[in-house]
């Protein structure tokens, strides 16, 4: 990219709503300021964000501090609801975030279940198990866990290689992940097989997990982490968060609406979340009018493709919510 301008758009310079929020916080760090990430929509440019920024008067930077030495912690409202869910769906993978990566040329199995041990020391997450006390639910954080890597070699990797792989965890128990290397013996390369539960983790967590692994294979030293997650899940708590929670009851003070789709077969009373991928390759024709959308309404690719797709569902359904 080109040095950017004061006039260049956040949005049409690749950014989308997870930057949007990184580069507010990087603003609160700098400034001290606050912004509602919504600023980052109406005022997409550095100069107009300034201006934001100069309307807002003064602020003081908080940071987020470490969470007090304890046995247990609260969980997060995200990891209650997993949990919860967890409960109810026994032995279900509808919430393991599996990836595959393709590495040709040798590897090291020794060096590889370093990295994995050193991966695990590194991020508490990965030494998180989860129970329930008294009604409530709280992560536990050992201070050692010891996962053995996987190891199997075959003729070719397949789909059923990924499968077989994939299977449920007991979020009682850490790690909640696991990591295989697969040896195709007739191609001479490797397939590194990574999976953690999403009560752990997210997509743009897994990128950096799987980022210090290899960096930690490669022999590199890393910065020790400054916050856990937590010291977020703590301050999280502390925080006043009385007006969203009175907004959210407000909008569901009848019942939450319940999609009613007409399918092809009856559903089943108890349903197995097996479900599927369909990728769709959009033309360049395509692209350029979602562009000139996300234009026209300061929108992200992901709103406007959202956007469409609740449409579609109201013609299919004919309902409003």
């Amino acid at each position: 990219i080109s040095p950017v301008g004061i006039e260049d758009s956040f949005f049409e310079l690749g950014g989308h709503s997870l930057k949007a929020t990184a580069a507010i916080n990087a603003i609160e760090k700098k400034t001290g300021i606050r912004l509602p990430v919504k600023d980052i929509f109406s005022s997409p440019t550095p100069v107009m964000l300034a201006k934001k920024i100069e309307a807002a008067g003064e602020g003081e930077y908080s940071p987020i501090p470490k969470a007090e030495q304890r046995e247990a912690y609260p969980a997060s409202s995200t990891q209650k609801r997993l949990f919860i869910l967890d409960q109810m769906e026994d032995s279900s993978t509808a919430y393991n975030m599996a990836s595959a990566l393709e590495v040709t040329g040798n590897l090291d199995l020794e060096k590889i279940q370093q990295a994995i041990d050193r991966l695990i020391q590194r991020h508490e997450s990965l030494r998180t198990s989860f129970v329930m006390t008294e009604g409530e639910t709280f992560q536990v954080i050992a201070d050692e866990v010891f996962y053995q890597v996987e190891y199997e070699e075959t003729d070719s990797y397949s789909e059923a290689d990924m499968e077989s792989f994939v299977r449920p965890f007991d979020i009682g128990k850490a790690p909640l992940m696991r990591f295989k290397v697969v040896k195709e013996r007739n191609r001479n390369n490797y397939i590194l097989l990574f999976d953690v539960h999403h009560i752990i983790s997210d997509h743009q967590t897994l990128n950096l997990l799987i980022e210090d692994f290899s960096r930690l294979y490669n022999g590199e030293e890393l910065q020790p982490l400054e916050l856990q997650y937590k010291d977020y899940s703590e301050w999280m708590r502390g925080r006043n968060l009385e007006s969203q929670r009175n907004y959210w009851k407000e909008v569901f003070k009848e019942e939450a609406p319940v999609l009613d789709l007409v399918t092809d077969y009856p559903r089943p009373k108890i349903q197995s979340y097996k479900g599927a991928q369909v990728s769709v390759q959009l033309s360049q024709e395509q692209k350029a009018g979602i562009q000139n959308i996300n234009k026209q309404h300061g929108t992200t690719d992901y709103m406007t493709l959202l956007a469409v797709f609740m449409i579609e569902l109201h013609k299919y359904s004919r309902q409003q919510d």
